[in-house]
This record gives structure tokens, sequence and C-alpha cells, in this order.
């Protein structure tokens, strides 16, 4: 009788690891955590989060990021993007993604990019600002430092 229990459990360990190894490696079910100095950024479910990441993972979805100088994580460290390119509405880029008014206003650049290859990363609508409660959930893109190629940075002239 133990060698049938024992014939079984292999049979179960054996099959659930071929259905791991079948898996599509990127599913809702497969899609791992992003460590920011903030905690873990983990992937959301919501139909737009999962759009967008599809789109990323397609290669051609354009990632953006404003920066002040001296305050900004720099390009290369930037672990925040966002899917929408902030030059379309300020106002509600700020709202969406958290960021206070004053520091898309006074931004010194913009950079625009797209994912490196084989780079772990997760969507997520945007946390709110501090001092606010709520955003409006725009989708920004958490990834690891460094993995980001830069296409393109607007410096932009201050008055």
């Amino acid at each position: 009788m133990r060698k049938v229990f024992y014939l079984f459990v292999l049979f179960l360990f054996s099959s659930a690891l071929d259905a791991q190894q079948a898996a599509p490696k990127d599913t809702a079910y497969s899609i791992k955590q992003v460590s920011t100095p903030y905690g873990f950024a983990v992937q959301s479910l919501s139909p737009s989060a999962l759009e967008v990441r599809k789109q990323v993972l397609k290669g051609n979805k354009a990632l953006y990021r404003l920066g002040t100088n001296g305050k900004s994580a720099p390009p290369e460290k930037a672990q925040f993007w966002s899917a929408e390119d902030p030059r379309i509405d300020s106002a509600d880029y700020a709202r969406k993604y958290g960021i206070p008014l004053e520091n898309v206003i006074h931004a010194d650049y913009l950079v625009e990019g797209v994912l490196k290859d084989s780079t772990e990363f997760i969507t997520r609508e945007a946390p709110p600002a501090p001092g606010q409660t709520t955003s409006a959930g725009g989708i920004e893109v958490v990834i690891p430092p460094g993995n980001v190629r830069i296409l393109n940075t607007i410096v932009f002239k201050k008055q």
C-alpha cells in the first residue's frame, strides 16, 4: 500500500513539475515582485496594468520619467517610470502618478526610453503623492535600477 502511495505522490510531483515548466513565463501568476527602497512593488492584476505590461513586453511602449537635477534619481538608477508622456497634460500627469505638481512644473528634464530585454518588472497603479490620499491610478512601471534603454532626453530651459 505504501508503494502505491509513494508512486502516486511521485506522479503528482512530476506532473506538477511538467506543468510548471510548460507554463508561459509571463503570466499574472508567475510575475515576481520588484524590490525598491520603499519595499516590494507588486504586479497589479487590474486590466489596465496588465495591458500596459503586455505593451511593454512587446517593446512598443515608451517609458517616461521627469527629473530635477540634484533631487531625482538619475535615469540609470531610476526605478519608477510612467507609461504616459507628461507633456500631454502636466497637471493630470502629476495627479495620476502621485507626483506633487510643483515637481512636474519645475522639472529640469524628461527622459524617454524602453525596457531592456529580459528585464523583470511590474506594472501597477501609481501610489498617491505625499499628503494625498488618492491618485487617479496612472500605470507606472517599476524596474530594477539600470534597466531602461534611453531613447531621448529633453532638457527644459528655465526662464
